[in-house]
């Protein structure tokens, strides 16, 4: 230790004691000693030889300070460092920088990180969180479970106030702003469908202002069986219309046989949502075959081959004409099919033979049918070789699948015209939930004279000042391209 050199030496003088009696000297009752005066020295020590206050001419500091993790320390400029310490009034400070604000509250903490300030409840889950980045508020429920918040990438706009209000009743969550502008508004999307409201019988918005259609309220969201645009007038297929002929490929004079081992199988596809009722087949028989005749209906694999269960079926007699025909396949059940997939429907007939057959048609001039091709095996469907430049002789009858969308059509008195329940407020690919416009003003339309009635058109999908062969009144047009759905009128 560097020499000390004390330049005014101090008096010792007995003072009472006063507070915590365990600092009373030895053989003192009452009083202790105290140094009065200044010392000046270049580096000191108090305390015993385990434990003491290491004083140099910079700073202050317990002998067992590692910066960081032991002991305390004061250094000359004001800058401290303590493991922890208890205030009884207000720290005034301009920063804090990391670490963890405590609660009196078990488990109640607010943690700081460089970009976050998280705050947790009494069961250490966090409630909400402060972010410097995009996220902005983010708000979570009593199981930590992100619910929303606000964000902080400038999507609100430029606000002074906004305050979001969770009333604890039904989850409706109160919102209010004050004195906005010029705000920068983004899309308002709930994060799940036909849940939450805008508004309540209670407290309501006032006006709205929109330059297109209003879709949803009084709207409604359903499967289009085929593809849409907006303005199309649409109805809800129940599933009983007459089926009609959706798909045919004719023959060519070419013949596959069809016996024991041996199955032929067609690919094919729509382009909408059908309910196939019949398959028609181009066959005739070879000799007298015996057993069954067996049509089945398949999704495929990424190769055209069957894959899974069957769809739907048919089990006949294995017979046909002499020469050939179509043979038809009345499904056991009427099998409902999406837009857009590829299916095949496989034919077998295992008890017959190469002398007693059936022979299957079909076209070899170059796939003439673009939505599939012919698919052939030879050893009981184990593998299948998918042909695409031919295709199989075959028809399939089908109608409209249940409780899915399809144009209107004014040519028929039917439920393509009874059972009208709206327009498309936006385009919608088949197979695909959209919004439906059944009340208030939608676009899409052309032609209108604004003030007279609207009519569903013999073309399909289209409404008219005119009205079709079956006279259907839709509403009122509010401009040429624009009309107000109306059933009373």
């Amino acid at each position: 230790m560097a020499e000390e050199i004390i330049t005014n030496f101090p008096e010792l003088l007995d003072v009472p004691i006063e507070g915590d009696p365990s600092f009373q000297p030895t053989g003192t009752t009452g009083f202790a000693k105290e140094f009065r005066g200044d010392v000046y020295s270049s580096r000191g020590r108090f305390g015993n030889g385990s434990a003491y206050i290491d004083i140099s001419a910079t700073e202050i500091k317990s002998n067992n300070f590692v910066s960081g993790s032991l002991g305390w320390r004061i250094k000359y400029n004001g800058d401290v460092e303590f493991s922890s310490g208890t205030f009884r009034a207000n720290v005034t400070g301009a920063t804090i920088t990391g670490g963890l604000i405590q609660s009196s509250t078990s488990g109640q903490r607010v943690v700081i990180q460089s970009d976050e300030l998280n705050f947790y409840d009494s069961s250490d889950t966090l409630r909400m969180a402060l972010n410097s980045d995009t996220d902005g508020i983010t708000l979570y429920d009593e199981l930590g479970v992100r619910q929303g918040g606000i964000s902080g990438d400038n999507q609100w706009g430029n606000y002074s106030v906004l305050m979001l209000h969770y009333t604890g009743v039904g989850n409706q969550i109160s919102m209010y702003f004050s004195d906005i502008a010029n705000v920068s508004a983004k899309d308002f999307i709930p994060d799940t469908n036909n849940t939450f409201d805008l508004g309540s019988s209670t407290y309501k918005w006032k006006d709205l202002y929109i330059s297109g259609s209003i879709i949803g309220g009084s709207g409604i969201s359903l499967e289009a069986g085929e593809d849409l645009v907006l303005g199309d007038a649409v109805y809800i297929s129940t599933g009983g219309l007459a089926a009609t002929k959706t798909i045919e490929n004719v023959e060519d004079g070419s013949d596959a046989v069809i016996y024991g081992t041996r199955w032929g199988g067609q690919t094919f596809s729509f382009d909408e949502e059908f309910t196939i009722t019949t398959i028609g087949l181009e066959m005739r028989k070879i000799g007298t075959p015996t057993g069954n005749l067996v049509l089945e209906v398949f999704a495929t694999d990424g190769n055209g081959a069957p894959t899974g269960a069957a769809l739907g079926s048919k089990t006949v007699a294995a017979t046909a004409n002499v020469s050939y025909a179509t043979k038809t396949f009345t499904l056991d059940t009427p099998t409902p099919l999406d837009a857009n997939t590829t299916y095949i429907f496989t034919i077998k007939a295992v008890d017959t033979s190469e002398v007693n057959r059936l022979e299957w048609q079909y076209d070899d001039g170059g796939n003439p049918y673009a939505g599939g091709s012919m698919n052939y095996s030879i050893d009981s469907g184990v593998n299948w070789v998918l042909n695409t430049s031919n295709d199989f002789a075959f028809e399939i009858n089908s109608h409209p699948r249940a409780g899915r969308l399809y144009k209107t059509d004014a040519s028929f008195a039917d439920e393509r015209i009874t059972g009208f329940i709206g327009i498309a407020g936006e385009s919608i690919t088949a197979g695909v939930n959209g919004s439906i416009v059944a009340a208030g003003v939608v676009a899409g339309a052309s032609g209108l004279t604004v003030g007279a009635k609207v009519y569903l058109s013999d073309t399909t999908g289209a409404v008219s000042s005119s009205a079709g062969s079956n006279s259907k009144t839709v509403g009122l047009a509010y401009s040429a391209t624009e009309v107000i759905i109306n059933y009373s009128i």
